[in-house]
């Protein structure tokens, strides 16, 4: 379960009016995203503003948390809905098994809508964290008829 993902904005482009929206999406077989394939619709948050200096964090946090429906490999988007573009926080290529995806410009005159995937950028990866639930809730062993009689 993912509880929050989080990635920075430039410094230059230290603010925005537009809403940053999350999606998780599968892949395909050599590894691209495919957004016609959304496996999690996240939230949008809006008013992003920095100082210019620093980046910018991009926080979604996941209440309730992003369930995926297998173990296996997926990818996250981040999409500036109706701006022409914008710039993450990447770092030269340390990752091994990461691959940093761009995707097509979203504008208004076309809905602002996710559009496929553009190109893959081999020398650079995307500075991100993802929180992951590892807390379980200890439950007390009982039986089925117990359970009856609490709850009738």
């Amino acid at each position: 379960m993912i509880t929050a993902i989080t990635v920075w904005r430039i410094p230059p482009q230290d603010t925005s009016l537009s809403d940053f929206k999350l999606w998780i999406v599968d892949i395909d077989s050599t590894g691209r995203p495919q957004n016609n394939r959304v496996v999690y619709d996240g939230p949008s948050l809006r008013g992003i503003i920095g100082d210019g200096m620093h980046p910018v964090e991009i926080r979604f946090d996941l209440d309730p948390p992003a369930i995926l429906p297998r173990r296996g490999v997926f990818a996250f988007m981040v999409q500036n809905v109706c701006e022409w573009f914008f710039d993450l926080l990447v770092q030269e290529e340390t990752y091994k098994d990461g691959k940093l995806w761009r995707s097509e410009i979203a504008h208004p005159e076309y809905g602002c809508t996710m559009w496929t995937i553009f190109d893959h950028w081999d020398e650079y990866d995307l500075c991100f964290k993802i929180e992951f639930c590892d807390a379980t809730t200890p439950t007390r062993r009982s039986s089925w008829g117990r359970v009856k009689s609490i709850y009738r």
